[in-house]
């Protein structure tokens, strides 16, 4: 038997591929905030950023309170609720006409995205640090997943939106069935240093690794604080960009209707965010040991900041009119918030005991959340001053925002009316 052989049959790399699926089922989920925000709206005059609220504000409730009381719910238990929040809300988007339903779908599926940060991301604790690196890389195919087969489909297939998220409830059902079926109870004889556990208890029954006291709790936010800050700010800029400031930008020469270009958009960013979310899995097949990783993570919200400030100056001068360069730019801010990402929770208490350490990534997940609501809070009233401008000196009208005015989830060469 080959080498590979042997590490293809590891349990390891079967830990391994079942994080990969918990990412890229959580963030599948995730996509849906992003891909169908224009759509439910439609014939509207919402902000985009109210489908995004919904989205954010019971994963930001999820990621604040359930760090402090993590090791006293099984995993078990938590996986399950994870599974019928997120299907509960991809069925009550799918099948109910009422907007205020389809906002509560979305609130239904971010809960179930912001139980999901708090317990696998802590999770890879436990494990090997490979799973960090399998975790981070499906939440990026996931993304990118769910976006293109979401424009797919809608955009070109003539799918109607109903119908492709119904497909996607398989995604939460997927999740629920790898981690009951395929996770390893306990890794392969670690090497020093390395802890095993059984994630189908609760944490708290470890004898290895007591629960942390209070004391350790904010020992551990101190010091973890220098990564939770610029992850904030990264994290607020990218949202701002995506869900405020860009939604502003379409262009009367460009090949793009408003609607499909949001989701020509969505996808440029959440491309870059593939790609940067997975290149520590794919060096790690090239090169043994250590992968290239951005610790001063400051650098990567400075630059995420730059680009903000960059793209709000195109909007309100309406120039350069080109969808292809902001697609572009898009590119590279989902490159820089994968960076980010991935280089966050990757150095986030990487020389600490499996318990903090498992806190400490718990605990950072709310300055993704925080940052992104935020952004949604901001947005409320940032797009809506991007949208009176242009406006105010655009003579199509119809191009100061990408939504399209009809029927819910109606493009250009579809309509499902007929």
């Amino acid at each position: 038997m080959t080498r590979n052989q042997t590490e293809l049959e590891t349990p390891s790399f079967r830990n391994n591929i079942t994080f990969f699926v918990f990412g890229f089922c959580t963030y599948i989920l995730v996509s849906v905030k992003f891909v169908i925000a224009e759509d439910v709206l439609a014939d509207s005059v919402y902000p985009t950023t109210v489908v995004f609220t919904c989205g954010m504000g019971p994963w930001f409730l999820t990621t604040l309170i359930f760090p402090y009381f993590i090791n006293k719910v099984s995993y078990s238990i938590r996986v399950l609720f994870i599974a019928i929040f997120g299907t509960g809300g991809l069925l009550l988007i799918s099948l109910c006409g009422v907007l205020a339903v389809k906002l509560l779908g979305v609130c239904f599926t971010s809960l179930s995205c912001g139980m999901s940060a708090v317990t696998f991301i802590p999770l890879t604790a436990f494990y090997r640090e490979s799973t960090v690196k399998a975790y981070t890389a499906g939440t990026g195919c996931g993304l990118c997943f769910g976006t293109f087969y979401y424009a797919v489909l809608t955009s070109w297939a003539c799918v109607s939106s109903e119908t492709t998220l119904l497909t996607e409830v398989c995604a939460p059902v997927l999740l629920l069935t790898f981690y009951a079926f395929f996770l390893r109870k306990k890794q392969p004889k670690p090497t020093a240093g390395e802890a095993v556990t059984s994630p189908l208890l609760p944490v708290a029954q470890d004898k290895t690794h007591p629960p942390l006291l209070c004391n350790d709790k904010l020992m551990a936010i101190r010091q973890t604080l220098r990564y939770v800050l610029p992850f904030y700010i990264g994290v607020l800029s990218q949202f701002v960009i995506l869900q405020s400031v860009v939604t502003t930008m379409a262009f009367p020469n460009d090949l793009f209707h408003p609607r499909d270009l949001y989701q020509f958009y969505v996808f440029a960013f959440v491309l870059g965010n593939f790609i940067s979310r997975s290149y520590r899995v794919i060096l790690s097949l090239f090169r043994n040991g250590s992968t290239l990783l951005i610790r001063p993570t400051w650098i990567l919200s400075m630059c995420l900041v730059a680009v903000l400030i960059f793209l709000s100056v195109c909007s309100w001068y309406r120039s350069p009119q080109s969808a292809w360069m902001v697609g572009g730019v898009l590119l590279g801010v989902g490159l820089l918030a994968g960076l980010l990402y991935t280089s966050t929770f990757t150095v986030v208490g990487e020389d600490e005991p499996p318990s903090v350490k498992e806190f400490c990534r718990a605990f950072t997940t709310v300055a993704s959340v925080s940052g992104a609501l935020t952004a949604g809070f901001l947005g409320l009233f940032l797009e809506h001053v991007f949208l009176h401008h242009c406006t105010s000196v655009e003579k199509h009208n119809q191009y100061c925002y990408t939504r399209i005015v009809g029927k819910f989830n109606t493009t250009v060469k579809c309509d499902w009316g007929k």
